[in-house]
């Protein structure tokens, strides 16, 4: 079970401008990251970047994105595009060693053979010399021989892995040739998916459905693409957009009232919680995001982008992800508009101060002259008496009545919670 995180995220004085918001955003995300909620962070981040695209927020989110092993490629992206928004900027130096940091847990290393040897390899169209030392996530990798001839495999190695590959000219299905015939290559990328899923490497068995259905919009393509997603641990979100997209398309399919059923049991597997403790006990919120399965009340993984707002306070508009199998927990302070003095006391904290004090002088002065008395300070002695006791009776009660007041329980903060 993932810890609940308690999250207290205050925005402060109003923001002049969207730079000020954005600061605020990246505080958020700043104390989302030391609380341990990198998912929660990389959003944050994000949401300071659209409203202030300062390369810094990029280079938070890159960080955030790299702590978790499900958004590793995403990082990598990140990564990128944060150098070609700093371009030699002050934070260069720092982005080099949070990059190296990343790659120790995001990266992977693809050693490279084939058959026969000779072929050049090239990534995304740019040469490159094995092995190869990559952001954890899918790529295609193509190898052309000196006669002309190529073959493209799909290579999608995992966080930390060592992942030794080899691309046959002939006789390897994985390896697909190009052609420009469309019935073709669907089936060569399709039967490349059956033998990649087979040994254990549904990543790039997806990849290569994704490039069958690409060339012949085949449905069917789709429905054996949500069936590897939904057998592969962290991907039940893929799985469903897969299966809403096979269902879309395929009105009269045979497998699709099978689709819907598998995708119905998903559904209760892919979701996760957003607890909202909200002050003050006025404070509502609003959400937009993905809609939850079957009409109920647990959310699917996504971005949310949540309103809160209360009578008198002034708004906050925050975006927080819920991811599948967790819950969080996020603790919001909505800012007065206007100061709010607290409340006065029922009984100022000072008299019973100025109770004791008078029944202390009493007692003292009657206990001073309780040596000396005489018929003629009977009465003065009796009247010291009285007071002090009276004043000690009540500084007493006075002190107990404000305990009382201050055992008395107050109202909690209003929870909203997303199962």
């Amino acid at each position: 079970m993932i810890p609940l995180l308690a999250l207290i995220a205050l925005l402060g004085a109003p923001p002049a401008d969207d730079a000020a918001t954005a600061r605020a955003h990246a505080a958020r995300a700043e104390a989302a990251l030391a609380a341990g909620d990198a998912a929660l962070a990389a959003v944050a981040f994000a949401q300071a970047h659209a409203l202030d695209p300062h390369p810094a927020y990029l280079l938070g989110r890159a960080q955030a994105l790299a702590r978790r092993p499900e958004t590793c490629a995403a990082a990598g992206e990140a990564f990128a595009a944060f150098s070609s928004a700093c371009n030699g900027c002050l934070l260069q130096a720092t982005a080099v060693e949070a990059r190296r940091a990343a790659m120790q847990a995001c990266g992977a290393t693809v050693t490279v053979t084939t058959e026969p040897p000779g072929a050049a390899l090239t990534v995304d169209g740019a040469e490159v010399l094995p092995p190869l030392r990559r952001w954890a996530g899918p790529f295609r990798l193509t190898a052309t021989w000196p006669d002309g001839s190529a073959r493209t495999l799909s290579v999608c190695p995992a966080p930390g892995e060592l992942l030794p590959v080899q691309v046959v000219l002939d006789g390897d299905a994985r390896s697909v040739a190009p052609t420009d015939d469309v019935i073709a290559r669907a089936a060569a990328h399709a039967e490349a998916a059956d033998l990649l899923a087979a040994s254990g490497r549904p990543c790039a068995a997806a990849m290569e459905l994704a490039l069958a259905h690409e060339a012949q919009p085949e449905p069917r393509f789709l429905f054996r693409l949500a069936r590897i997603w939904s057998d592969t641990p962290g991907r039940c979100v893929d799985a469903l957009r897969a299966y809403d997209r096979f269902v879309d398309q395929c009105a009269y399919c045979t497998e699709r009232e099978t689709a819907r059923q598998a995708r119905g049991r998903l559904s209760y597997r892919c979701v996760g919680s957003l607890d909202l403790v909200l002050t003050p006990p006025t404070a509502a919120a609003r959400f937009e995001g993905p809609a939850p399965p079957h009409g109920d009340h647990r959310r699917l993984p996504g971005r949310y982008e949540v309103e809160i707002g209360a009578p008198d306070h002034r708004t906050l508009e925050l975006a927080v992800p819920v991811t599948a199998g967790e819950r969080r927990t996020l603790r919001l302070d909505l800012e007065p508009l206007f100061p709010v003095e607290p409340p006065a006391p029922a009984l100022h904290p000072a008299w019973k101060w100025v109770a004791w004090s008078v029944g202390a002088a009493g007692l003292g002065i009657g206990v001073a002259a309780l040596p000396d008395a005489d018929r003629d300070r009977v009465a003065l002695l009796t009247a010291a008496w009285a007071v002090g006791t009276a004043g000690a009776v009540a500084g007493t009660a006075l002190w107990q009545v404000e305990e009382a007041e201050a055992a008395k329980p107050r109202p909690p903060p209003p929870t909203i919670t997303l199962h």
